[in-house]
């Protein structure tokens, strides 16, 4: 058996996961209607419950014996037409485990298991394993090379740089953004969701120009992007990553002593030192 585990992030609705293989050839001598399916994998989903979410599989229809005198199988749709059922795939190399609920999916560890069921000739058998399923890393701004937003009451637009991670190994290149849209993004700072100007996919990458809500932040403080969701399902959290200060309301003057004479009579401390006009 093989498995591997990842972590649902709050807010999921959906997950999917796909195993496919390559099987070994099948009897020719069975009766057409036997199955041919050689190595057995079977694909399980058990959520943080506790719960075991096995793939879908169509019941199978009635097959009559008759087949090569051209009688056809007595298939009635009403009643031999049957949905898919949660089971256990015994006779197709394809197998696939979805996960819906609109109220959310549960926090927490979720464990993707590879079954070897049955490997009759004990060759090892290779396997491909796909899913939805990926998180998103905030390749910038980071803690220590922050976003300067500047004026807390009229923010600067900033740049933040997302790259796709597999949720499994936690690996940069789980996949490219290269077909998403500023729209699938949603970005949040200490809280308060941002304003997302427009987005470009670069490389493997995607850039969004992010303006920060005006009047919500303190000068001098530094807020955290702790989300930043759609095309993926979580997100790195990067602490202190965007920088606020507050604008400086002062009038300055520069004086230029060309001649010198400046230094006579403290002529220059009284120019450094303002005068309040009456």
């Amino acid at each position: 058996m093989e498995e591997y585990t990842f972590t649902m992030p709050a807010g999921r609705t959906d997950v999917k996961f796909t195993l496919a293989w390559d099987d070994e050839p099948g009897n020719p001598a069975l009766a057409i209607t036997a199955a041919q399916l050689v190595n057995n994998l079977d694909l399980e989903v058990v959520d943080p419950n506790g719960t075991l979410w096995r793939p879908w599989v169509v019941p199978a229809l009635p097959q009559s014996n008759n087949l090569a005198g051209g009688v056809a199988d007595p298939i009635v749709r009403a009643t031999h037409v049957l949905p898919a059922m949660r089971g256990v795939d015994n006779l197709n190399n394809v197998e696939q485990v979805t996960v819906n609920n609109p109220a959310g999916l549960p926090v927490g560890n979720w464990t993707i298991r590879v079954r070897f069921s049955a490997l009759p000739n004990n060759n090892p058998q290779r396997f491909s394993l796909a899913g939805d399923f990926r998180t998103l890393n905030i390749v910038e701004p980071q803690t220590g090379n922050v976003a300067e937003a500047g004026d807390p009451n009229n923010p600067n637009v900033i740049l933040v740089v997302l790259e796709a991670v597999n949720a499994v190994t936690g690996l940069p290149g789980a996949s490219t953004l290269q077909d998403a849209v500023p729209g699938d993004f949603t970005v949040t700072i200490d809280g308060q969701a941002a304003s997302i100007l427009n987005g470009l996919a670069v490389g493997d990458q995607y850039w969004l120009n992010v303006r920060p809500q005006s009047g919500v932040y303190a000068g001098g403080s530094k807020g955290t992007i702790s989300k930043c969701s759609g095309q993926a399902s979580a997100t790195t959290v990067r602490p202190a990553s965007v920088l606020f200060t507050e604008r400086e309301v002062t009038d300055r003057a520069v004086v230029i002593d060309y001649s010198g004479s400046m230094s006579d009579y403290d002529k220059m401390g009284a120019a450094r030192t303002p005068v309040a006009s009456s």
